[in-house]
Order: C-alpha cells, then structure tokens, then sequence
C-alpha cells in the first residue's frame, strides 16, 4: 500500500522500488501547532464552542427536569394485601378429592388439585372447614381436641408437607377457628361435667330456677338454639344447665374465664406456628352471652330461633374485645417474620355498626373481614332492582370508609346457588357480578362449574346437628365422567355424587373448548379481575330496563362497564343515557 509520500516503479523483471515525490506532504512543526494555540481567532472559537456545549447541556437537563415535573403522573398502585387480591376458594375438605380411596376426602387430595386451584383458577388463598379431631355430630364443628387432625384428613407431617407445598407456589391457607364451643366429648367438657376444679368453670353452667312443682329445675331463661329448642340441657352428675347455642353435642365455652381464654390464644398460636396464614372464626356473634342469665330475650317477629330477639346471645361488647386481642397477637406475629395474617368471622351481623365494630372496636383493630351474606340470599325470581337492592344494602353503608368489602354466594351451610336460583340459566352472569363486586370474592367448592344441591336419602345422610339437614350442599366434587366423578378411586363416596356427573364435572367443561362453559366462563373472570380497575377502582351503579350495571375504573388505568340482563327478554339500552344525572362515572 503506498500512502502517496512516493511514487511505486515496477521492472520488467518484476522487481519493485520506490521513487521520491516531488510533492511531498510535510506536517507542522511542534513551534508552528503552538503559534496556532495561541492565535485570538482561534482562542474565540474555542471559547464560543466551550459555551455553546455547556448552554446546550444545561437546556437539556432543564427540559427533562419540567417533563418529568409536568407530565402526567403514572398512578400508584395500591398496596393490597394477598387476601385482597386474590379470590378465596372454600375447600370442604370431606367432599373435595379423596386420595386413598375410602370414599373420604383429605388433605392429600387437596394437595393433588393445587395447581388446579391455582393454574385454572387463579385463586392464591384456600378457606379449609375444619380438619381436627371431632365428635363426628356436626362434621368438624364439634371439635373433640383443637390441636389434633382427625385422622380421616391426615397426619400432622401430611399438614406440615401440604402448608409446605402450597406456601411453594405462593399461596395462603386459611383454617376455621372454632372458639365459640366445643365437642361434649371433649376432655374439657368430660371433666368440667364432673366437677372437676380446674375446668368446672370452663363452660357455661347454670343451676336453673326453681319451679312450683319440685324436682329438675326449669331452664334460666327462654333462650334458643340456632339449631332448634332450648339453649339448655340438663345434667344430673352436675345438677345443672349447661348452654348450647347450637346443638347439645356442642356445649358453649365459657369465654369469660381467663383460662380459656389462654387456652385459646394457644390453639391460634400452635396452628400459626406450623404455617397457617390465617383464620376464619366461627359463630363469633355468639361468642359471650349476657352475664345475667335470669332475663329473657324479647320475641322477635319470626318463627324458631328468629322467634326471639337474640340481644341477650349474640353481639355482646366483650365479643368485639376480644377479637383486637386476636388480631393483636397475630399482628405481632407479622412484625417479626414480615408475614401478612387474616383475620376474618363469620358473624351475619345485621347492622352497619356491628359490622364495623368487629372490625373496629374501642379504637382497636379487630377482624380483617366480616363475611358478608348479601349474595346467599340471591334465590329464584330475582330482579335487577332486588339485586341491586342486596348490593346497595351492603356498600351505602360503608360508603366512604376504610372497609374493605367480600362476597359469597354459598358456603357449606346454604343451599347451592344453582339450586336457589331454580337452575343454571343465570349461574354465569351471577358469577361475573361476584368477580367484578370491589372487594374480595370467595368461591365455594364447585360453584365454578355449576354444582346443585343433591338429595340425600335419610338413611345415608351425614350431618346430625342441622335443621334442615345441609348434606345437600356438601356432595362430592365432580372432577370426571368417571366413577364417582373422579373423586375417589373406591367403590363408595361419604355422600352420594350428583346423578349428572358425566356432563356436569371439571373435565367435561374444559374439553368443551368453546368459551361457554361455566368453568370456563369463570377462568375468563378470574383474569379480567386481576385488571386493577377491578381490583380497586371505584364503582358506580346503577338500574334500568330490567338491566343491573355498574363501572369500575382505578384512576389511570382503562375503566369497565359491567352489565347483566336479570330480565326475560333482550333489551337494547344507551347507558350513558340511563346512568344516574347521565354520566357514567360521577365526578
């Protein structure tokens, strides 16, 4: 290669050499570059430049200072808690998926169907009814010792591998709490019933009132048993009452006594400390009575246990009291591992106040979450404006305040919704209210694919403490077309399957392919309520033309409208129009 400072001569004998240039370059010399340097038109250019470098950074910095100040902000995301943003599915553990083919189902079984929960469903949160050692009167709510599994369910190595697994895929267990009573077979009661000093008082015992014609005492008062009759039973080894407020096999605790209170500050803690993330307490309305035990509650203005006004039973001061001690001991908890806890009752409250003091109580936190029941009374014949009724009756009251609202519309001890509402015509529209509703949405095993109640023949039936029996609702889960709707690979279930499993199960509705199942109907719920307008955006509603709608929209993020036809024919409606002082999202 030849720069040029050259010229390049080839012989003929193919041999080359180099010539001098005449024109060759020379460069400057060190002394002329530093007469250059110092040249004043060449100082100024250097200068002008210097400026013009720096005037453009900082016009650079300043724009991108008042963009960033200016410009629309992108909205907060708010910091919700796991039982806030996922669904709650209810696991009857009896009747969900047997794994050892006793026709019982277990927690084995439940750990089978996780990433069915979690993949298909989208839940992160599991609700299990009781699992511990029972009386077998009411099927788990007569609780023979609080810290023990009933062997039907599993070991406790079986609970601890299947807490492991499920805090694995990142979701929560809840348990149900049952402080309220426990099982006449209960050690405590067994010796309490005795005499015995130490739990004599760990119930409540009442020696009645005398009566004009001598021998056992009249009943202390006229009170009565959600489950029917008295809320009294006579024992002659003790020669006194003692109240049930459910069924006799369920004998209140005394919660007053401050052992028993301990004693179930303990059960919380053992159950807490082997992984649970959080509790639903049962029947906490009924938690203490009154302390004078010699008045009558008023009559009430319906039949049975609504006979009465339960003013004297149920809501009394120290009930919400002791529910901020509850919450206090797991709040702690959470201060030290970082661990997010729920606390939630079942209390049917019926007034705003009481819901509120349950969560509230004396300027202490109480429950997380009051279930509310709004949705349970959903039935046959319902309209937009009843159901909007039941909607509003819930949300109006709460309006503005720090509540965070749930729904349900079933559980263990209703009928199913398919059965209430005379079919599955409306199922799926009543699943897209649950799932777009503000709050958390609970789901009751087998609601996602349409499950009905079952009847049960009185020989076969399970639930001995209930009126009307609640077998019904608690059927097997129906996964297959197979034997037994896949539920057990025995050759008899604890309950009969429903007679429609081979088209009504899990397997069926996903094999449909179409969209239109209830199951899948629902997987497509289950995605849209991640969008954070349903997650937390506000919500406005509103009736017309036989149709219920509702916008949900989180500030910044696109909006939804909600509609569902709860009419018998079609409409054709301009919302915006119809929309109270027509708009669809008040200012």
């Amino acid at each position: 290669v030849n720069g040029g400072a050259a010229d390049a001569v080839v012989d003929v004998d193919g041999n080359t050499h180099v010539e001098p240039s005449k024109s060759q370059f020379v460069g400057l010399s060190k002394s002329e570059l530093m007469a250059f340097e110092k040249d004043p038109y060449w100082v100024k250019v250097r200068w002008v430049l210097l400026v013009l470098f720096w005037i453009v950074w900082i016009g650079m910095l300043v724009a991108a200072i008042v963009i960033i100040v200016v410009a629309p902000k992108c909205p907060p995301r708010k910091d919700l808690k796991w039982w806030q943003e996922s669904t709650i599915y209810q696991v009857y553990p009896r009747s969900f998926k047997d794994s050892d083919g006793n026709g019982v189902g277990d927690l084995r079984g439940i750990h089978e169907k996780l990433d069915y929960l979690q993949h298909e469903l989208k839940t992160k949160a599991i609700y299990v009814n009781p699992i511990y050692k029972s009386g077998g009167q009411d099927t788990g709510y007569d609780i023979t010792n609080h810290t023990e599994l009933d062997e039907t369910f599993g070991t406790i190595e079986i609970f601890r591998n299947f807490v492991h697994a499920i805090h694995k895929r990142d979701m929560k267990l809840i348990m149900d709490f049952v402080p309220n009573h426990s099982s006449d077979k209960h050690p405590w009661f067994v010796k309490s019933k005795a005499g015995d000093p130490v739990y004599a008082d760990y119930y409540v015992w009442h020696p009645g009132k005398d009566n004009t014609g001598g021998g056992q005492p009249d009943p202390p008062n006229n009170w009565l048993s959600v489950f029917g009759g008295s809320a009294w039973t006579w024992v002659a080894e003790r020669n006194a009452y003692y109240l049930h407020q459910f069924s006799a096999s369920q004998p209140d605790l005394n919660v007053r006594n401050e052992a028993v209170r301990q004693e179930l500050k303990d059960i919380l803690l053992y159950w807490l400390k082997n992984g649970v993330d959080g509790f639903r307490v049962d029947a906490v309305a009924h938690l203490f009575e009154s302390s004078n035990m010699n008045q009558d509650e008023p009559a009430g203005d319906g039949s049975d246990y609504d006979s009465l006004k339960h003013t004297l039973t149920t809501f009394q001061p120290e009930t919400y009291e002791i529910l901020t001690e509850w919450r206090s001991l797991m709040d702690g908890l959470s201060k030290d591992d970082g661990k997010d806890r729920l606390l939630m009752v079942e209390a049917y409250a019926k007034s705003a106040n009481e819901t509120l003091q349950l969560m509230n109580y004396d300027d202490k936190r109480g429950a997380h979450l009051s279930t509310n029941m709004a949705l349970v009374d959903l039935k046959a014949g319902l309209t937009a404006s009843s159901v909007s009724q039941l909607v509003n009756a819930f949300m109006d009251p709460f309006e503005g305040m720090d509540l965070w609202p749930n729904w349900q519309t079933g559980n263990h001890d209703v009928s199913r919704l398919v059965t209430r509402l005379g079919g599955q015509e409306k199922v799926n529209v009543i699943n897209m209210m649950l799932m777009t509703l503000p709050g958390t949405a609970f789901t009751y095993y087998g609601e996602e694919i349409g499950m009905h109640d079952v009847d049960i023949p009185v020989d076969e039936q399970q639930d001995k403490a209930g009126s009307p029996n609640r077998d019904p609702q608690r059927t097997p889960m129906q996964w297959s077309g197979e034997s037994f709707a896949g539920f057990t690979t025995g050759n008899s279930t604890w309950l009969p399957v429903a007679s429609d499993y081979k088209l009504r199960n899990v397997k069926a509705q996903f094999a449909h392919g179409a969209g239109m199942t209830t199951l899948e109907v629902y997987q497509e719920l289950a995605d849209v309520r991640k969008n954070p307008s349903f997650q937390w955006g506000g919500f406005h509603s509103a009736v017309a033309d036989g149709i219920y709608f509702y916008v949900r929209q989180a500030k910044g993020f696109p909006g939804y409208l909600v509609a569902m036809n709860l009419g018998d024919n079609g409409v054709t409606i301009n919302f915006p129009s119809v929309a109270p002082g027509g708009d669809l999202i008040p200012s």
